[in-house]
Formats: C-alpha cells, sequence, structure tokens
C-alpha cells in the first residue's frame, strides 16, 4: 500500500474488513463520491484492495485446509460406524466419490492447459474467419 494516500489506506484498511463504503469514507474523512472516483481511476486503490483479498482467502484457504482434516475424520467416522443410517452413509460415500471425480477432472485440465501453454497454443484450432 505503499502508493496510496494516507486516506486511501484507510479507506482500504475499512473495505478490507467488510465494511461499506459510506463506512470507509467516514473513517478516511473524504465523501462516499472520492471512494467511487478511487475504484474508477486509481490503479493502486484498487491493486492495494485486490492483494488484500487475496491475503485473506490465503488465510482463510490455510484454516479450512486444517479444518478439512477434521473433516476427513468425521466422514470416515461416519462411514465406519454400522449404526449410522445406510443412507446417511450412502450420502457421505457418494459425497466422497464426487469430489474425487472434480479433483480428477480439474488434474486433467490442468494438464492439458500445460501442454497447450508449452506448445505455445499450437493445438488451438484455426480461426475460421481467417
Amino acid at each position: 500500500m505503499q502508493d496510496l494516500t494516507p486516506k486511501q489506506t484507510i479507506a482500504v484498511s475499512v473495505l478490507l474488513l467488510g465494511k461499506s463504503i459510506e463506512q470507509a469514507a467516514q473513517d478516511a474523512s473524504v465523501d462516499p463520491a472520492t471512494i467511487h472516483r478511487w475504484f474508477r481511476d486509481s490503479d493502486a486503490f484498487n491493486t492495494a484492495l485486490a492483494e488484500g483479498r487475496r491475503a485473506a482467502l490465503h488465510t482463510a484457504v490455510n484454516t479450512l485446509s486444517y479444518t478439512s482434516r477434521k473433516a476427513a475424520v468425521v466422514v470416515d467416522e461416519i462411514l465406519d460406524n454400522k449404526r449410522t443410517p445406510p443412507s446417511i452413509r450412502l450420502r457421505a460415500a457418494l459425497g466422497i466419490l464426487e469430489l474425487l471425480m472434480k479433483w480428477a477432472e480439474l488434474q486433467d485440465f490442468d494438464a492439458r492447459l500445460k501442454r497447450l501453454e508449452a506448445k505455445g497454443g499450437t493445438d488451438a484450432e484455426p480461426d475460421e474467419a481467417a
């Protein structure tokens, strides 16, 4: 946020807390129209917001990654517990299979994309208008 004015820095910080534009404007001692102008005209303002959102998302993903281990243990316990109703066990099993299929599709897509990028996109179909 080094390219921001002090007021922009305050506004970005407030917006990253999930507060409204009006609240950000009030905290930064500017008119809400000024914040709207910064959205429209300031690359530095938009970049700082994007970087802040990416950092927040990264933190959330890390937290969910840790929590996913707990979730996997719960699903495993549900599948192994013979007293769990069959319909619940089936839904858990199908959920796992669906997630694994999506993961495999993403892996296949990623591999194809990497091959295309390595070839410089030469596998792309020529434009019919050309």
